[in-house]
């Protein structure tokens, strides 16, 4: 990796275990009460890098929050997604271009703000090299899944996006 690049997200393998949610208030109730874990949050599935995704993506977050507030969780969990592994990239990482990443951090942005209005807090991991900039103690364990956007469904994968070369 080139020294200085940084990576948005998690990986597919990092999200694997997760208990998948129904996307009504009911079902999820039912569904966090059986699994007897507590309920922290969802991982979300979203595209953050792709302008004709956005809307969809924060549409989808935005219903999440909702869910997740409603079922007492506090954090809502960025899962980064795109299609399947394109060149430059591998299973678990896509490098952007400049433009897509100045639009995934917009998006990210967006995706505070949306989180702050139902009283959540947003999780990604934000990385530069190997170092952690959140940190351990900013990702609490979240232990389920919530793809309101349908993303998995329609075959999109959870990725890290990689900033552009810096050239080096």
């Amino acid at each position: 990796m080139v020294p200085g690049r940084r990576r948005l997200g998690f990986s597919a393998s990092e999200l694997a275990g997760l208990l998948d949610l129904p996307d009504d208030v009911d079902g999820m109730a039912a569904v966090i009460e059986a699994d007897g874990r507590p309920f922290a949050g969802a991982f979300v599935p979203v595209v953050l890098h792709d302008p004709l995704s956005a809307e969809r993506s924060y549409d989808a977050a935005e219903w999440a929050a909702d869910l997740i507030r409603s079922a007492g969780g506090r954090l809502l969990g960025v899962a980064t997604c795109t299609e399947p592994p394109a060149e430059a990239s591998t299973a678990d990482n896509t490098v952007l271009n400049p433009r897509q990443w100045n639009h995934a951090a917009a998006m990210i942005e967006r995706l505070e703000g949306v989180s702050a209005r139902f009283g959540l807090r947003v999780v990604v991991r934000d990385t530069i090299d190997e170092l952690d900039i959140e940190g351990e103690a900013d990702r609490s364990p979240i232990h389920h899944l919530l793809d309101t956007g349908r993303y998995l469904i329609d075959g999109l994968v959870p990725v890290r996006l990689i900033s552009p070369g810096t050239g080096a």
